[in-house]
């Protein structure tokens, strides 16, 4: 999950970089492992669902709300779930260096007892005057219950 909000995270860097992201619904669709399903042998779970982004302009801010359902792909249980993701950075407009810091967490439920997958980011990323990206992962952690 983590290399997921990455990507999407990574992703929306750019837009703030240039002033603007837009508020926007979007359909997606993603594989998940989830270590504590089948038992605690862990299984992919493919979800779909929306994802609503807003933020932007001045104040180089973003919020993303997900909710998905998904099914095991090995035991074909069924999951239930929701990301939410905010992005708050600062531009310098004398070295051209960008600065994001992210919070996200995203959890999981499936069936049954400890089947529920929760997880925790504090994500760092700058963007120096060049466009090179750097990212840092300042916290989180990962639960099944």
């Amino acid at each position: 999950m983590l290399a997921s909000v990455l990507l999407v995270a990574v992703s929306a860097i750019p837009a703030f970089a240039q002033g603007g992201v837009p508020s926007q619904w979007e359909l997606f669709e993603r594989t998940y492992y989830v270590p504590c399903a089948a038992g605690g042998a862990g299984e992919n779970v493919l979800v779909s669902g929306t994802i609503h982004l807003v933020g932007g302009g001045a104040h180089d801010a973003a919020h993303w709300n997900a909710y998905f359902s998904g099914v095991g792909q090995t035991t074909g249980d069924r999951y239930q779930g929701t990301w939410i993701q905010n992005i708050i950075g600062h531009s310098n407009l004398n070295n051209g260096q960008s600065v994001y810091s992210e919070r996200y967490s995203a959890k999981l439920v499936g069936p049954g007892k400890n089947n529920n997958f929760y997880q925790t980011g504090v994500l760092r990323f700058v963007v120096n005057a060049t466009g090179e990206l750097a990212v840092e992962i300042e916290g989180g952690s990962v639960e099944c219950r």
